[in-house]
């Protein structure tokens, strides 16, 4: 297993837990299956720069290159002690986005009280 794969992989199971979020809220915002995301934060996986960028995004972190000399710094910034962010419960599906719900439809058209 490669180190850097582990490295990247434990931040993102850190940022995840730190969250409070489990595998499938990070699967759900990134359409990915969560067994790939267990495989990804356990560095077992070479996923590509645009994977990793995707995932780490949906749990606030970007993907950058850091000067060697200062990997230990740029690693200490990352535990910031701040409480968590609980999973937001307003978020939208797929199915959200793409169908209407008909209650929406009569409210806006002002028969939904009509027919009551």
């Amino acid at each position: 297993m490669s180190e850097t794969r582990t490295l990247l992989g434990r931040q993102l199971s850190e940022a995840r837990v730190k969250r409070g979020w489990i595998a499938e809220d990070v699967a759900k915002r990134t359409a990915r299956q969560k067994s790939r995301i267990y495989e990804m934060e356990g560095g077992r996986v070479n996923s590509t720069v645009d994977s990793l960028s995707e995932v780490g995004a949906a749990l606030g972190l970007s993907l950058v290159f850091v000067p060697t000399a200062k990997l230990d710094a740029a690693l200490a910034l990352t535990d910031d002690g701040k409480s968590r962010d609980p999973v937001p419960r307003d978020w939208r599906s797929a199915h959200d986005d793409l169908f209407i719900d008909d209650r929406e439809i009569d409210d806006e058209s002002g028969d939904a009280d009509a027919d009551r």
